[in-house]
């Protein structure tokens, strides 16, 4: 049996959607599910935000995660990594202490990777290709 369930968005139209059972009725997943998830991303800060999300979701659900996008896209300078490279301490103090986001130092450690994401833009000129 399919884990997709099939749903009409279009009641005038024979058009459907199939999505996964995972997403749920929650507005927010579904919207996630038929607008980006599966969706190529070639830009460079729609990455970033992606892995900063992913890195933040470790153990958590996905939906907790999407509920804290927006605070994240504000905590996070709308994911620019050349200025997050430039992070110091001060800047992951302020993050340790943002009820936003899921305070977590070793997630946060892990946003800490954004200086490999300039150094492929140096070397690539993107970080996707």
């Amino acid at each position: 049996m399919s884990n997709a369930t099939m749903i009409n968005l279009y009641p005038q139209s024979s058009a459907t959607i199939k999505r996964c059972q995972w997403c749920g009725d929650d507005p927010l997943s579904i919207t996630y599910h038929d607008k980006e998830w599966g969706v190529p991303v070639h830009e460079d800060r729609m990455l970033f935000e992606f892995l900063i999300l992913e890195g933040a979701q470790a153990g958590l659900s996905w939906l907790t995660i999407l509920k804290k996008r927006e605070n994240y896209r504000n905590a996070f300078e709308h994911f620019d990594y050349e200025r997050i490279a430039r992070y110091t301490s001060r800047d992951v103090d302020r993050l340790l202490a943002d009820p936003g986001i899921v305070r977590n130092r070793l997630k946060l450690k892990f946003a800490g990777c954004r200086h490999i994401l300039v150094q492929c833009r140096k070397i690539y000129y993107a970080i996707s290709y």
